[in-house]
């Protein structure tokens, strides 16, 4: 399962962690995400990140049509955020 850590600092920096996806596509899954809150300052990879990508285990436990359906929940929920925190 694909999950999404989120931590708003007080200083408004935002800090996330991705868990469940192995290899490059965490990059691709949290493009719009980080359009959403600006700029990257910085990038830390997990062990994950260096794990050979397994297409069939992704594919499997997340479709398409519900990658798009949590993007879109994600990008909501940071542009209700940005409208407390900015």
């Amino acid at each position: 399962m694909i999950k999404i850590y989120v931590k708003i600092l007080p200083d408004g920096n935002v800090k996330y962690e991705v868990k469940g996806i192995k290899g490059k596509k965490c990059i691709d899954f949290t493009k719009e995400f980080e359009e959403a809150i600006g700029e990257v300052d910085k990038r830390y990879f997990t062990s994950e990140f260096y794990q050979k990508e397994n297409e069939n285990t992704y594919e499997d436990n997340m479709t398409k049509k519900k990658l798009e359906e949590k993007r879109w929940l994600l990008k909501r929920r940071m542009m209700l955020t940005k409208k407390f925190i900015f």
